[in-house]
């Protein structure tokens, strides 16, 4: 018995104890599915915690299990044991468990018991390599769209019977929402409340005695959530938040092209993953321009390095800030470098590529990561942008002061001057995103050293000092 079990504890522990001298690992199985495991667990301090089934069933649409092992997680990762999650079927649940940061896990999904191991099919190897994409980039507060959410769900055409919406409910307890489309339009929604009364009472054959023999489109409620698949997280928890009939147990409808049905996010999942954004990107983030930071910066860099496409690191810096700053004050210093980066992201917004990420390492550094083809487009659109934001940003006292002067070049001089060196792996195949990172900032300092050179891509600064100068 449970009680019995307790009372053998120290014998347990001692010997637990002798096992660990001759190397053996402990594992505790079924956690999670009653208090004498997690008894276990806090006295013993396992190499390997395995969670029950029960705890990962249906883990996606089931707040409270989340948030269980959600400190599960935590106190494993502070006494050093490793989570197993047991009993995985599907691919919801299975993102969820990486979402939760949970390594190992076994399941059906992954493959059914046999003889001879024969490796994980290749689509939920590939499942499970997005899934942890996205989890790195929510967890250095990098932007996700909507669609990177979006579970396939359950969809019926319109005219389908009203008892087969019912069945489906009845044999899946995790299916909240049932999406009413046509063709591939979607018209509405059929929630699982607005049955609910009716699966309490019988089992799905007998549904078509209670039923009316109406379609799902004459119940469907049409004033479901629908959002493009490329639509900012954030963006839409907003948009849920100001509806008064949006729910936690509704699901958000993910389309493209303007209607066409993609998928179905949880409200629930919604607001627990703009929470964790939020909180990261204040952990990660720039508090002066709310940008990415420079942990955000190498995470993304290093994924396209691993990637082997072609990349580039344009390095953007305003020489003579510091300047600024003691004649002017701070405020005209965080101004400038407020316009800068508003600058940066609208560059790269309308001549960059749509992966391309604008990170702000302090003070006046900004760094874009981007393709080899669109640097010169970039580095062009952001010293003509400049051109136009820093005279307008001049504070009056220091024109005054630049009037006085009796050097004529002096007066014409700005007191600032934008820099921007770029590096590609054309030429140089780096492996590591700190070393093509370094190599830009050598870049720069060089390009530093020339007074009328303005930018430097790929190249030693005696290269490119005549062009820049006849450009400036």
């Amino acid at each position: 018995t449970e009680r019995q079990t307790m009372e053998d504890f120290p014998r347990l522990l001692h010997f637990v104890g002798r096992l660990r001298e001759q190397g053996f690992k402990i594992a505790i199985d079924d956690a999670g599915a009653g208090y004498s495991s997690l008894q276990a667990i806090a006295r013993l301090r396992p190499d390997f915690v395995k969670i029950d089934r029960a705890l990962v069933k249906n883990l996606d649409v089931n707040g409270e299990n989340r948030a269980l092992l959600g400190a599960l997680t935590e106190y494993a990762r502070q006494i050093g044991a490793t989570l197993l999650a047991e009993g995985f079927e599907s691919r919801e649940e299975l993102a969820a468990l990486i979402e939760l940061g949970i390594p190992y896990g076994q399941g059906f999904l992954a493959g059914k018991p046999a003889d001879a191991l024969r490796g994980i099919p290749r689509e939920t190897r590939e499942f499970i390599v997005r899934c942890n994409a996205r989890r790195d980039r929510l967890r250095m507060g990098y932007a996700v769209s909507i669609g990177e959410l979006a579970q396939p769900g359950l969809a019926l055409e319109e005219e389908a019977s009203l008892v087969v919406a019912a069945q489906k409910f009845a044999r899946d307890p995790g299916l909240t929402s049932v999406v009413v489309r046509k063709e591939d339009a979607v018209r509405g929604l059929l929630m699982r409340d607005q049955l609910e009364h009716v699966l309490d009472l019988v089992k799905a054959a007998k549904l078509g005695d209670l039923l009316p023999s109406d379609s799902v489109g004459q119940w469907m409620r049409t004033n479901a959530l629908c959002t493009d698949e490329n639509a900012s997280i954030l963006e839409v928890a907003r948009q849920a938040t100001r509806r008064t009939d949006i729910r936690l147990e509704a699901d958000i409808v993910v389309t493209r092209n303007g209607g066409e049905y993609i998928g179905v996010v949880p409200a629930r999942t919604l607001m627990e993953v703009s929470a964790t954004l939020q909180e990261r990107r204040k952990r990660y983030c720039d508090p002066l321009t709310g940008m990415p930071g420079r942990v955000v910066f190498e995470q993304v860099g290093q994924e396209r390095l691993h990637a082997r496409g072609q990349i580039a690191i344009v390095r953007i810096d305003v020489d003579g800030l510091r300047r600024l700053n003691e004649v002017s004050g701070f405020e005209a210093g965080d101004n400038l470098i407020r316009e800068l980066a508003s600058l940066v992201q609208k560059v790269r917004d309308t001549v960059g590529g749509a992966d391309d990420l604008v990170a702000h390492l302090g003070g006046d550094d900004f760094v874009l990561v981007t393709e080899p083809a669109y640097v010169d487009a970039v580095c062009q659109e952001i010293l003509a942008g400049f051109s136009v934001v820093s005279p307008a940003l001049l504070p009056i006292s220091d024109v005054r002061q630049s009037d006085d002067s009796t050097d004529v070049e002096s007066r014409r001089a700005p007191r600032y001057r934008l820099r921007i060196a770029a590096q590609t792996n054309l030429k140089n195949r780096f492996q590591e995103i700190a070393r093509m990172f370094a190599a830009v900032e050598v870049l720069l300092k060089e390009l530093k050293k020339h007074p009328t050179a303005m930018t430097a891509v790929d190249a030693l600064p005696g290269l490119f000092q005549e062009r820049n100068r006849r450009a400036a």
